[in-house]
């Protein structure tokens, strides 16, 4: 009975030894699936990704060579986080925000401008997410996307904004000399018209005239301004060129 019952326990023991080897193979399976998934959609990404040990990259993605032009691994491993600034000093300057914000268990998001390879630089939006709060950058993952198409919808959309408030201030200047000028303009001709009018005063009211059609000419450009052009002036000012914004010049 001894023998049986021994031979028994063997036996299950072997058994749940199966189960659990089973159980560990069909995780390690699922590990693996989950890996190469994780693999294929970095790699498929648009966006680039890097690993960063001690605060250089040790990995990054098929994106991360494209945006920043690495054609090899000795291109970008063990290269420091900061090499990848245009200005290297901007996040040398926000190095105590960043790893106070990633000691707190947040994500560290911020825009900057990047240098590629050969040099170029393009703008950036920057995520570092540390594997490691209490030593934030001994292993973190980075993302850079170009947002260059967001700095332009951001440039057009200022220059819209501008360009409605050089229209709206045109109008309202023209709104306000337009009454005067008509009248002074209407006055001085009835008075050059006289025939008794003395020929040196007609002569210096005639120059006036001039000058106050020039300001009518002026509001007339003022009225047709469509587009946002501006001149160099004096002391590195610049002023609204109105001939250009009125499409009067190219």
């Amino acid at each position: 009975m001894t023998v049986d019952s021994d031979l028994k326990k063997f036996q299950l023991r072997i058994k749940e030894l199966e189960e659990t080897c089973d159980q560990c193979i069909k995780s390690e399976q699922m590990l693996r699936r989950s890996n190469q998934t994780i693999k294929s959609i970095l790699a498929h990404s648009a966006i680039g990704f890097g690993l960063v040990e001690n605060q250089t990259l040790v990995e990054v993605n098929e994106a991360m060579r494209k945006l920043f032009g690495f054609d090899q691994k000795t291109d970008y491993q063990g290269m420091g986080l900061g090499a990848l600034y245009s200005a290297g000093a901007d996040l040398e300057n926000a190095s105590c925000r960043i790893e106070e914000t990633l000691r707190g268990g947040e994500v560290v998001q911020l825009d900057a401008t990047f240098r590629r390879k050969d040099g170029t630089t393009f703008p950036g939006h920057l995520k570092i997410s540390t594997l490691d709060p209490a030593n934030p950058m001994r292993r973190a993952v980075i993302s850079v996307s170009d947002i260059s198409w967001r700095k332009k919808v951001e440039a057009e959309l200022m220059e819209k904004e501008k360009l409605q408030g050089v229209i709206e201030m045109a109008g309202a200047i023209c709104h306000e000399l337009n009454q005067p000028i008509q009248v002074a303009t209407l006055e001085f001709s009835q008075v050059l018209e006289d025939p008794d009018l003395a020929p040196k005063l007609r002569a210096d009211l005639a120059k006036v005239k001039r000058q106050i059609d020039k300001i009518g000419a002026i509001t007339g450009k003022l009225m047709r301004i469509t587009r946002y052009e501006t001149r160099e002036y004096i002391e590195g000012k610049k002023i609204i060129d109105i001939d250009r914004a009125s499409g009067l010049s190219p």
